[in-house]
This record gives structure tokens, sequence and C-alpha cells, in this order.
């Protein structure tokens, strides 16, 4: 007698027509190999979308979400909403959704992105994301957004050995104690102020990762939407030491002669880079309830 789904898939044309015929061959089915050929018919119906229209706004970060309809199926639903934000490359989400009786209607995962556009009140993002099945009674769903920060490294020019990198966007700064270059390495110690130090060993290894030497000639030819060291002119690769857990001592060391290298090296004409976005927590929002009038 058929049967009713949503199906989500990427497809390069402007519409699918309502009524198309689906190719399917099944090459191994429980444990048995062959070819299974199959012309399925699907037929378009028009979903049963419930519009919500609701924005919540969250000043203090620059954010705004917007819940815009939820088309709902048998056995999942369609929630699409619109984000706007005052940073380009901030990531809103939703950790979960529940309605009035606890039930979850989704946790985390991802989210696929339909639209984007710069306009006068920020970065304007509409997205989809799918639920669970939405039973035919629920009347409320509360959403538990969150916010991931995304900012642009902190650097400084190693005309100085004693300096310290703050976080535009957090409270998490590196107090540099001294940078010493000797015996084809340069060593950079230091001390992280605001970071959580209870996981060193996870700490050490993303810290590992962070920093990099940077030629100055060649920092502003960085392409900021897709940021990667210029070859020839640039050392990421660093060898991270602890030195005190307990007030989050440690040294890292870049080797010049390695398989990454800075063309005629000098500490006076190089830039020190550190990501902080691997280090700030995902900020989650205050959760809101919108009502379903169906």
């Amino acid at each position: 007698g058929g049967y009713t789904f949503q199906w989500i898939l990427s497809y390069p044309y402007e519409e699918i027509a309502n009524n198309i015929t689906l190719p399917i061959t099944i090459h191994y089915i429980n444990g048995m190999k062959g070819e299974w050929n199959f012309d399925i018919p699907i037929k378009q119906e028009k979903g049963k979308t419930v519009v919500v229209n609701h924005l919540e706004s969250y000043p203090n970060e620059g954010v705004s979400i917007k819940i815009k309809d939820i088309m709902i199926a048998e056995v999942s639903s369609t929630l699409e909403f619109e984000t706007v934000s005052e940073y380009k490359q901030d990531q809103i989400n939703f950790e979960k959704a529940l309605d009035e009786k606890g039930n979850v209607l989704l946790h985390g995962g991802n989210k696929s992105l339909i639209s984007r556009t710069e306009e006068k009140d920020g970065y304007r993002s509409t997205l989809r994301k799918t639920t669970s099945k939405i039973d035919e009674d629920v009347q409320s769903i509360t959403f538990y957004p969150s916010l991931a920060i995304v900012e642009a490294p902190a650097q400084q020019l190693l005309n100085s050995s004693t300096f310290t990198l703050k976080s535009a966007r957090s409270n998490l700064k590196i107090k540099v104690n001294s940078i010493t270059e000797e015996d084809s390495k340069v060593t950079v110690d230091y001390q992280l102020q605001g970071f959580d130090g209870d996981r060193s060993d996870i700490l050490k290894h993303n810290l590992a990762y962070a920093f990099t030497l940077v030629d100055n000639d060649y920092v502003d030819k960085i392409d900021p939407e897709n940021p990667y060291p210029p070859e020839g002119h640039s050392i990421a690769k660093n060898e991270v030491k602890l030195l005190d857990k307990k007030t989050g001592h440690y040294q890292s060391v870049f080797y010049l002669n390695g398989e990454e290298k800075i063309e005629d090296f000098s500490l006076q004409n190089t830039v020190l880079q550190f990501d902080f976005n691997g280090f700030i927590r995902t900020k989650e929002l205050a959760p809101f309830t919108v009502q379903l009038s169906k």
C-alpha cells in the first residue's frame, strides 16, 4: 500500500518532479550477494507544516534565533530555523530539544545550511535540522541552543621576549615569559591563564597544534576563510613540554630546520600566532519554549 516518508538529499537542480521513478539496485542483503533491481514510483505530497515564527534574542552574545517552521512526517520531522550573528564564523546549534512530556526530539547532531547572507544586522543563516517524530498532541517544544565562538588568532611580533596573548572574546590568556633562539630552534616559555588544567594530557596535545610562527611579511597574505600558513614562511609544528601543571607552565619548541621552514628567519621579523578557538568552551544559551499551533 505504499509508505509515507521524509527524504532529505542534496539535489543539483531547482526542482524534483512531483512524480518520479527511483531506480534502486541491491548488491548484498542478509548475507547473500547478488543483484536485485527495482524501479520504485515516488509521488511527492505536500507535508504538514507547523508555522512557528518564534524569535529569541541574546543581545549580550550578538545572536538571535528564529524558529520558522516544522515539517512533520510519519517517523521524523524537519525543523527550519534562522540565525543571525554579529560574528561571521560563530556556530549556533541546538544541543537538544524536548517536548512538554520530556521526550527528546533532537540531541546535538548535524545541521544543513540552506542559505547564508550578510545583512545590516549581521550574518544571517537559514538552516534545517532533523528531529525525532513529534506526536500529534504535542503543544510545546523547549530548545536548548549553544554558541561556539570562533575568533581570529591572537598574534604578536617577536621583537619583545615578554608579552601576553589574549583571546578577544573569552578570559583566556597566554603570558609569554621568554623567547630564545639557540641551536636552530626557538623555545617559547609561557604560562596559561584561565585554561582548564584538569586534563593536562589533552591540553598539552592541543597546544602542539595551536601555535604558529609566521614570517611577518606574509601574515596579511593568509586567507581568513582558508587560513593555511604560507609554505616556506611558517612553522606550525612544535614540541610541547609541561614544566609545572599547577601553575600552567609550558614550553613550546619550534625546530627551524624541520620539514616546515621560514626563509631568512629572524625573531624580529617573525609573528607568533595562537588559535584560542580549540580552548574556548561552547557556551550554553538560555533555553526557550515555543508553542505549536496546529
